[in-house]
């Protein structure tokens, strides 16, 4: 019960961060060069450090949440995997890359990222009920693929 309690604020708090760092990407976004200011050396380093930052910040979030650097490590791995789908789903269909589609990619960070989420505390709680860690990976997945193939279509829809 207090884990669920604890995973339910976590995952909130998550995503509430990953709203944060899509105002944040909104606000930072420019329609197109002809609104793009003039930039100097300075300004295109801090645009450069953008993306790095906002996923160091993702991790330090999931580090706070998960009080873990290994957890925190495993469900972030899932978002530059769901990236890359979303990149290749891109050319596959020859669009470009929009800011409709940048804030699909900040959802899809944030689906990725609880996906993350849910598969761990699951597996946690296998592992609490004394399964072996490779038991406990292919039972969680096992018990919770459905409830994420559930999930993640209806996020992507509300996306669109």
């Amino acid at each position: 019960m207090l884990l669920n309690l604890s995973l339910r604020y976590s995952v909130r708090f998550i995503c509430a961060a990953l709203l944060l760092m899509a105002a944040i990407f909104w606000q930072g976004s420019k329609l197109g060069t002809e609104f793009m200011p003039q930039l100097d050396e300075g300004d295109i380093a801090l645009h450069a450090l953008r993306i790095p930052g906002t996923s160091l910040l993702i991790f330090g979030l999931l580090f706070t949440a998960l009080n873990s650097a290994k957890d925190a490590l495993v469900v972030f791995s899932g978002v530059p995997l769901a990236l890359t789908g979303g990149v290749a789903a891109l050319l596959l269909r020859d669009m470009p890359l929009s800011i409709s589609a940048a804030i699909g990619f900040i959802a899809l960070s944030g689906i990725a990222v609880l996906n993350g989420v849910v598969m761990l505390a699951m597996i946690k709680q296998l592992r609490e009920q004394g399964l072996v860690l490779h038991q406990a990976i292919v039972q969680g997945a096992l018990q919770r693929l459905r409830p994420v193939l559930i999930t993640t279509p209806a996020a992507l829809a509300g996306v669109v």
